[in-house]
């Protein structure tokens, strides 16, 4: 059984945009709110809903922004350095943030009472690492949202990502289009990605997002891509983005500079 986990499903738009490619979508959110959307949004008999905070740490807590897909459990994307921190880059004064009392959980836990995942979508608004931290055994594909003022924060991930849980194949996406799947030919050595990220992320720009696609190859493989592949070859976006579905780095620029990445749900 091929089995989709999407943490943080807000109000069900990836679930829906990849529902055919699955048996079973494991739909987890914080939110209350956002978990009474899912119910509405997609087939209660496909999709289990979950309403929990997913975390390495049991003292983590959630917090509800009026525009529900900004709701995180990061103090650091929610009044320090995200675009939608007080007097940051993107900030509205309609944004607000409360306090919301929720059970957390591990992925661990998660997998345990719903089985094995075949891939695991995770776009928490800044809390990424500590829900991957939650994790500490899996073989399938992994894809977590980055954005560049959480440029420490992405690079941990990365790197336990590959130290703990043994992945060792990366692709940056540019943007978060949600039927998206990099080539095979596009991923990249750990070192290398973090490369990229170190050359292109400028935290105080607060400009680019994205996800980091995730995955395990063999040995040899791996090997060999890093005797292949130079850092000049794909440190530029536009050598390493020429398939169709990725919109070059000029081409994107405007979308990446909009102030809001996706359209709040209604309250």
């Amino acid at each position: 059984m091929r089995i989709l986990y999407d943490i943080g499903a807000n109000c069900g738009d990836y679930t829906m945009c990849n529902i055919d490619k699955y048996d079973k979508v494991i739909c987890v959110d914080a939110s209350q709110l956002q978990c009474e959307l899912l119910k509405k949004n997609v087939p209660t008999y496909k999709c289990v809903i979950v309403h929990t905070l997913v975390s390495n740490s049991q003292d983590s807590k959630f917090y509800r922004c009026t525009a529900g897909g900004l709701s995180s459990a990061s103090m650091e994307w929610i009044s320090g350095k995200g675009r939608f921190a007080p007097g940051n880059k993107v900030n509205s004064e309609d944004l607000k943030w409360e306090h919301e009392e929720v059970d957390i959980t591990s992925l661990d836990t998660l997998i345990d009472i719903h089985g094995d995942p075949s891939f695991i979508k995770v776009d928490v608004e800044g809390h990424e690492l500590e829900v991957i931290k939650s994790l500490t055994n899996c073989s399938c594909p992994i894809a977590f949202e980055w954005a560049e003022e959480m440029k420490e924060e992405t690079k941990e991930t990365i790197v336990y990502l590959n130290e703990i849980l043994g992945y060792n194949r990366f692709y940056i996406q540019y943007t978060d289009k949600y039927s998206f799947v990099p080539n095979e030919y596009c991923y990249r050595s750990k070192n290398q990605i973090l490369q990229i990220i170190e050359q292109q992320f400028v935290p105080s720009n607060q400009d680019l997002w994205g996800m980091i696609w995730c995955k395990k190859s063999p040995v040899d493989q791996e090997s060999s891509f890093e005797e292949e592949s130079s850092f000049e070859e794909e440190s530029s976006f536009e050598e390493e983005s020429s398939f169709e579905e990725e919109s070059s780095f000029e081409e994107d620029a405007q979308v990446r500079s909009t102030p809001l990445k996706r359209t709040p749900n209604p309250p």
